[in-house]
This record gives C-alpha cells, sequence and structure tokens, in this order.
C-alpha cells in the first residue's frame, strides 16, 4: 500500500481512500477465495474485486449435529430455553442483515467516492487547460502591447520627421522666393 501510494504521489495523482482500497482489497479477496472469480485468470488483475463478507456464506450448508445417544434419552428442552435459544437465532440473522446492509452502503460509498475522485481529477485538468489558456493568451497580449508601443515610437519619429522636411521645405521655398525677385 505504502509502495503504490508513492507511486500514485510521485506521479501527481490524489491518493483518496476510494483509490487506495482497491489495491489492497483485491489481493484480500483472491487470497479470502481461494481460486479465481470466473472469467478470471490467475496472475492478470483486469478487475478490482472486493473481499467477500458474510454473504460468501450465504449458500453454505451446515449438517445438524449428531447427538450422542445418551444426550437424546434427556427430558426436552424447556421452554423458556427454546425461547432463548430463537432470539439467539433471530439475532443472529438480523446482525448477518445489518452486516450485508452496512456492507452494501460500503460498496455505494466506495463507488460515489471514486466517482467523486474521478471528477476532481477531471476538473484538475481542465484547470490546468484553463491556466494554460491563459498564460498564452497573457503572453500574446504582451507582445500586441510591445508591438503597439513600438509602431506609436516609431509614428512619432515619422511625424517629427515630417514636421522638419515640411521646415526645410518651406525654407527652401522662400529662398527660392528671394532668389527669384532677385535674379527679376
Amino acid at each position: 500500500m505504502k509502495q503504490a501510494e508513492a507511486i500514485l504521489t510521485g506521479g501527481g495523482h490524489a491518493t483518496p481512500p476510494a483509490t487506495l482500497n482497491p489495491i489492497s482489497g483485491t489481493p484480500e479477496a483472491h487470497a479470502a477465495r481461494g481460486a479465481p472469480p470466473e472469467g478470471m485468470t490467475l496472475g492478470r488483475l483486469s478487475a478490482d474485486l472486493e473481499p467477500p463478507g458474510f454473504d460468501a456464506f450465504a449458500g453454505l450448508q451446515v449438517a445438524p449435529p449428531v447427538v450422542p445417544a445418551v444426550a437424546q434419552s434427556k427430558p426436552a428442552t424447556s421452554g423458556k430455553a427454546l425461547a432463548e435459544a430463537k432470539a439467539r437465532r433471530q439475532a443472529i440473522e438480523a446482525a448477518k442483515e445489518a452486516v450485508s446492509s452496512a456492507e452494501a452502503e460500503v460498496r455505494r460509498k466506495r463507488k460515489a467516492a471514486a466517482e467523486a475522485a474521478a471528477r476532481a481529477d477531471a476538473a484538475r485538468l481542465h484547470q490546468r487547460d484553463a491556466e494554460r489558456i491563459l498564460h498564452d493568451a497573457s503572453q500574446q497580449a504582451r507582445r500586441a502591447t510591445e508591438a503597439a508601443e513600438k509602431i506609436g515610437f516609431e509614428a512619432r519619429q515619422a511625424g517629427t520627421a515630417l514636421a522638419e522636411a515640411e521646415r526645410v521645405a518651406e525654407a527652401a521655398k522662400v529662398a527660392l522666393d528671394r532668389r527669384k525677385r532677385e535674379v527679376l
């Protein structure tokens, strides 16, 4: 279990009980059964198994106890003893039902936890994708801002050069007009 948890953690995965329980439950289930379930092959793990609970005893046939001949000659059991035995049997049956119900609830909770863990993993993937998209968009916005600033600087330089060219052109025109007057 520790090695599995270390591998999962090292790979950046969460290690909730819903993930770790099948890792320990499957070998326990194989050990309790003694043979692979129908459709499974020894040495190959193709599905998670849950260890059997009291339901494993459901098909068990118990032979009635052999009572020695001496014991059969005893007087009949009293009504109080029969009532106590019946109450014990009913309590045992109620306990079996409670255990079976609890095991079913545990299976439902494990399934819900596994589904929640899967949804959390998917949400983390979506978050990483969104963060990557945001990062890319921020980089593009930064590059666009830099380009706009460069174009603005070049436009100011062009405006300054245009103003200088217009000043030089005006000075040349004035000089030309002066020469024309001198020639005439």
